[in-house]
């Protein structure tokens, strides 16, 4: 009888050792983790003590489409980028809420990528949950409560992601500044897509058929605007095949965009470049060629719209 106390005593011990560890780790990935991301990928790429002079906000597309070392060149000013794959409206929002509220920005250029506004809010890179300080990370998960998220998400997001990645960070962190610049992609090859992969480009857009307005998207993009509003900012979609781009649920996304915001853009609708494969990797990303080339586009529109003016 003794032994068996015994034995119930260590189990119920080792039981709360083991919860102890256990929420040790969590509350310290929880409050840190954000010190451990890339210098030179998403938020990481933020410092205290900078003044920026153009901010690129948005998806895989702004990460893939921008030279940001040659956008630099061209202004002779100090550009970045924070993108994370798959980023909507609804959860850049509090990400501009929070940049707004803490560094000194002159500049912004937000990506609205015209299928968000209709697609449902989600986090499709958990690396921008792990990248958040604390402050932000809470926005987040208030924004992710607001949706029918179930309580396995939110613990795969908040105690089972990227925790290689973060015992890795010394190496990767060293891998990541090989290909990337403040943000953007540095040294990456992206080949060209076929033929006849660009012509059925069109076809990728179908799936959005039957999706209605997604309001939670709408009101977020009010509320950036709202945010931004004494701000000098452009809300440009990213470049996308001319199959992708005439599709008319493409064309009839970007005309609601236009009624939203008064200084979207869409630089490559009907535009020679979006008719030539050699400039897409697939049907919604740039290849290597299609980034410079839409680098310098983007140079020519901020020139000719004075948005680097003082």
């Amino acid at each position: 009888m003794q032994k068996e106390k015994k034995f119930h005593l260590f189990i119920i011990k080792s039981l709360f050792l083991t919860l102890l560890i256990f929420t040790f780790l969590v509350a310290s990935k929880f409050y840190f983790s954000h010190l451990f991301t890339s210098k030179h990928y998403g938020l990481g790429v933020l410092k205290a003590e900078d003044q920026i002079d153009i901010l690129f906000i948005g998806s895989s597309h702004t990460r893939q489409s921008y030279d940001i070392k040659e956008i630099e060149k061209s202004c002779k000013c100090s550009v970045k980028a924070i993108s994370y794959s798959g980023l909507d409206p609804y959860f850049m929002e509090p990400i501009i809420q929070y940049i707004k509220e803490n560094y000194n920005i002159k500049r912004w250029v937000i990506e609205p990528y015209v299928f968000k506004l209709i697609a449902p809010p989600k986090i499709s890179d958990s690396r921008l949950f792990t990248d958040a300080p604390p402050s932000l990370k809470y926005k987040i998960l208030k924004n992710l409560s607001n949706l029918n998220v179930s309580w396995k998400d939110f613990f795969n997001l908040i105690v089972l992601e990227n925790n290689e990645t973060l015992a890795s960070s010394l190496i990767m962190n060293k891998i990541s500044s090989v290909y990337s610049y403040n943000g953007g992609y540095k040294n990456k090859v992206m080949p060209p897509i076929d033929l006849n992969e660009f012509n059925n480009s069109g076809e990728n857009v179908e799936q959005f058929y039957g999706m209605k307005r997604n309001l939670l998207q709408i009101n977020s993009i009010l509320q950036i605007k709202d945010i931004l509003k004494k701000d000098k900012v452009l809300y440009i979609d990213p470049p996308m095949p001319n199959p992708v781009l005439t599709h008319p649920l493409t064309t009839a996304m970007i005309l609601e965009y236009k009624s939203i915001l008064p200084q979207y853009q869409s630089p490559w609708y009907r535009s020679g470049p979006s008719l030539a494969p050699k400039f897409f990797t697939d049907w919604n990303h740039l290849s290597t060629n299609g980034r410079n080339v839409y680098t310098r586009m983007i140079v020519e529109l901020l020139n000719k719209m004075s948005f680097l003016d003082e």
